[in-house]
């Protein structure tokens, strides 16, 4: 049982009105008090309850073991006890009078009253000077007169009331009450005044976004969800969606990022929060629990914002997911979530003109003050990792058209996890040179260690695995099958989770050719991985991510919270993936694969982990102008104030509803996005570091990238071997009909003989310099090069020292200089210069000619350098004894 207690109204200052209610859960009209007496049909109760009782209508009475509603046919009190006639006889078995009842779906009265409302405001916390700040919640105060008997009774209920049973429900009147806001009634927030009736009650309410503290984000089953369902499953905890009809607008959500995986299908009108999924072992908190921790709704919550860089918060009746750098265009487009997950699209104008000439949309009074958050010369944010083992294995597989299977297999040791981990077994799958139309290849997965073992359910191809432990089954594979007609794909295969302990568990891949018979290659299997959860470490597996200010010298250094929920391309999981839908807005069917580099409008495309510092120092590349005053108007946080010339997004304010007026903070929208470069300067645990015996640590570097942003990001710098070859014949003239025959005995060689660059603005790569190149997917050293030549401005190559390479040079990788080799900076400064006297004098009996210009060394007690014209000279130092 449920109904609206309280419904009063409010008009402001330029007549909008506005309509309070307060929602009791549990309410029942009048309560279940305690029977005192009675005589022929009237029940006597203590206190003055006729407000809550009407001629005519139902009312509960109840034995100790019965309910029986009745009917009201009269009302007395003498204000200290109330007498109800009923069309029941008064029996001393009759215990109680009023609600609730378990036992009749029949309702009682249940009345509404109207107290006056005397004061109406809603407040929006500030973040202090953190303008990323990810959760902006609200509280709404109202302020009754108490001047009537049935306030004091509903005073007395509120008191014994449970939490969150009483909801708070603002309307605004346009064309027909809408929702306005929507909140819950804090117990403990009440205030009233020690005088006479009338007497002012103030109630707070909160939107209940701080409440999900309270909450941990507990997963009955381990899954891979969408983040929108993520979201609205945090919301629906606040009990509030009941208050939405079926077509108003739920959340309004504006991420300006989008995913390259689907930047040929999909546009500005499509939803990121709909196509990107989160597996639900990333909200675990900590798995040496039992039972396993998981972190809060409200960590949850500001993870998934912190993760898109945006803020949530409710206003307007809606809940509003944006980005503040939505606010440096004059539109913002949004996607429109109704309460059923489905969505639509559209735009708004978010600019309020501010001034006092009496044209302008909103009026300012006097008395604001102006500061400045200060300028950024650093952003930096800690990445924690989800710590599993991998295993890759050292070959992969030739599917032949023969039909005769082939496998290979490895021990990855102990197993063991408390229904949290599982196993990911993934590998690329390659076509071979068949010209047949059709043919597949079963692709066969066992884990097994003892009885213990994976079984595909159903009949193949089998979408998914089940654990099994007997001594007696044979069939012990989990089957995937590939068609020629997919292409070069990769397979997965993700075990269902582990609450086992197992020892010496054998992953085995195997792969038979389906189709007409052939003895060439069909398939090729290769970049074959497990990855699996590991027993302990001992390491912090963490890693700091930073952005350096470019612009200047300022004094503010901003370390953003920690990041929950990090995705994989900074390296920090080898399980828990951040994923898209590759096939969204496709007919195809739904497809998952892992979240790489995203359009968020930098130079770069980062991962999203990369894009939350990067986003931190692109809004306060210089000091942020805020202003504190009082605007008079109709505002909403989620528009902006354009003032002096500028665009003001709010920080934290106040609504005075009867007034007409907002006092706040805003700070001034700036968006610099250009020249942002990231710098990682601690590594965690790297691909690199994983041994291939049995998945354990080998070494734990801390490498420090120093990247070349003149160059960022690279052109597709490699060939195939077979085309390399190809094309080194036909420049001398010759035909190469090889091509087919070389990519199938060197399927995995490229041949780089320059790094294709964008036009370069730089003077700092010379002959002799050695660059690595850095995947931009998983930031693993691809391979590294000896440049040629110096690079003068405008070039578009780096010529480099002919290689073969294992992998390819692709779109995106990025250059720098190979630590170990060449540091270049614009400055250096250190306390200590040491020679490790390895390299020769620039002497004809040493080492001769071989300086560049601006170079220079020390050796033993001269100083030798060689200007920028060329010429060399040489310094003495004299005899020093520090003693």
């Amino acid at each position: 049982m449920s109904g609206v207690i309280f419904r009063s109204e409010l008009r402001s200052d330029n007549n909008t009105r506005y309509k309070v209610e307060l929602f009791g859960d549990d309410y029942v009209g009048l309560p279940k008090v305690a029977i005192i007496g009675g005589t022929g049909n009237t029940f006597y109760i203590n206190k003055d309850w006729r407000d809550y009782l009407q001629v005519g209508k139902n009312l509960f009475i109840h034995t100790s073991s019965t309910t029986q509603a009745v009917s009201v046919t009269g009302i007395f009190s003498n204000g200290i006890t109330t007498q109800i006639t009923t069309s029941v006889a008064y029996s001393a078995t009759y215990t109680h009078i009023g609600g609730p009842s378990s036992t009749t779906t029949t309702d009682q009265y249940k009345p509404t009253f109207t107290p006056d409302l005397i004061d109406l405001k809603t407040e929006w916390k500030g973040e202090g000077d953190e303008i990323l700040g990810s959760i902006k919640s609200s509280s709404t105060s109202v302020t009754y007169a108490n001047n009537d008997r049935y306030f004091d009774r509903f005073f007395e209920q509120y008191q014994i009331t449970q939490d969150n049973k009483l909801k708070l429900l603002v309307y605004r009147y346009t064309t027909d009450w809408e929702l306005d806001w929507a909140g819950i009634i804090v117990m403990d927030l009440v205030q009233w005044s020690n005088i006479d009736k009338p007497r002012p009650y103030t109630f707070k309410a909160i939107d209940g976004l701080d409440a999900l503290k309270k909450y941990e984000f507990t997963q009955t089953t381990l899954s891979v969800n969408k983040i929108q369902s993520n979201i609205f499953e945090i919301l629906d905890i606040l009990g509030l969606k009941q208050f939405w009809g079926s077509s108003d607008a739920y959340i309004r959500e504006s991420i300006e990022y989008s995913s390259r995986v689907l930047e040929a299908t999909t546009t500005t009108d499509d939803s990121p929060i709909d196509y990107t999924y989160i597996p639900d072992n990333m909200f675990i908190g900590d798995t040496n629990e039992n039972p396993v921790q998981y972190i809060s709704y409200y960590d949850a919550l500001k993870a998934l914002m912190d993760l898109f860089s945006c803020r949530i918060y409710h206003a307007d009746g809606i809940y509003w997911i944006q980005q503040v750098r939505n606010f440096d265009a004059t539109t913002i487009k949004y996607r429109e979530y109704l309460k059923n997950g489905t969505y639509i699209h559209n735009t708004y104008t978010h600019q309020k003109s501010v001034g006092n000439s009496g044209i302008e949309n909103l009026r300012i009074l006097a008395g604001g003050t102006f500061g400045y958050f200060a300028g950024a010369y650093r952003t930096r944010i800690l990445a924690k990792q989800h710590i599993e083992g991998k295993l890759t294995f050292g070959s992969g597989l030739f599917v032949f058209g023969t039909g005769v299977t082939q496998s290979i297999s490895a021990n990855i040791g102990t197993i063991k996890s408390e229904g949290v981990g599982h196993i990911r077994v993934a590998m690329r799958v390659r076509l071979g040179n068949f010209k047949f139309a059709n043919y597949s290849t079963n692709i066969d997965l066992e884990i097994t260690s003892g009885n213990r073992y994976i079984k595909g359910v159903g009949n193949a191809p089998q979408l998914e695995g089940k654990w099994y432990e007997d001594s007696v089954s044979t069939n012990r594979k989990w089957t995937k099958i590939v068609k020629n007609t997919s292409g070069d794909t990769y397979v997965f295969f993700d075990t269902p989770s582990i609450n086992f302990e197992a020892d010496n568990m054998i992953v085995k891949v195997s792969a038979t050719y389906n189709g007409p018979i052939d003895t060439g290659v069909a398939f090729y299997i290769d970049n074959v991985q497990v990855l699996f959860p590991e027993l302990t470490s001992d390491d912090e597996n963490t890693m700091t991510l930073e952005v350096e200010n470019a612009s200047g010298f300022y004094t503010k250094e901003i370390e953003l919270d920690p990041l929950i929920i990090v995705d994989s391309e900074i390296g920090t999981s080898t399980i828990a993936k951040i994923q898209i839908d590759e096939n969204y807005n496709n007919a195809q069917s739904f497809s998952l694969v892992e979240s790489t580099q995203w359009d968020c409008d930098f130079d770069t495309y980062p991962p999203l982990s990369y894009a939350r510092v990067m986003e931190a120092m692109s809004l306060q590349t210089k000091p942020v102008e805020k202003i504190m005053s009082t605007i008079v108007g109709d505002y909403y946080p989620f528009q902006s104030l354009a003032y002096n010339d500028k665009v003001y997004v709010f920080s934290g304010c106040t609504r005075d509803y009867e007034m007409d007026e907002v006092s706040g903070e805003w700070f001034e929208q700036i968006s610099a996005r250009t020249g942002v470069a990231i710098n990682r300067i601690k590594d965690i645990i790297d691909s690199a570091d994983i041994s291939t015996n049995k998945g354990e640590v080998a070494e734990n570097t801390n490498r420090i990238y120093r990247g070349i942003e003149e160059l960022t990001p690279m052109l597709n710098s490699s060939d195939t071997y077979a085309v390399f070859q190809k094309n080194r014949v036909v420049a001398d003239g010759g035909v190469f009909e090889g091509v087919d025959y070389v990519e199938e005995f060197f399927p995995d060689n490229h041949v780089v003989q320059q790094l294709k660059i964008p036009a370069y603005t730089g003077n700092r790569i010379y002959q002799g310099d050695i660059l690595s190149v850095i995947n931009a997917n998983n930031n693993n050293e691809t391979d590294y090069f000896e440049v040629t030549a110096d690079v003068p401005i405008g070039a578009v190559v780096i010529p480099v020292v002919q290689k073969e390479t294992t992998y390819p040079i692709n779109e995106g990788d990025i250059p720098v200089f190979k630590k170990g080799e060449v540091t270049e900076s614009n400055k250096v400064r250190a306390d200590l210069f040491q020679m490790k006297g390895n390299a020769l004098a620039p002497t004809p009996e040493s080492g001769g000619d071989y300086f560049k210009n601006g170079e220079f060394m020390f050796f033993g007690s001269y100083i030798y350098w060689r200007d920028f014209n060329g010429d060399y000279h040489r310094a003495t130092g004299n005899t020093h004894h520090p003693d």
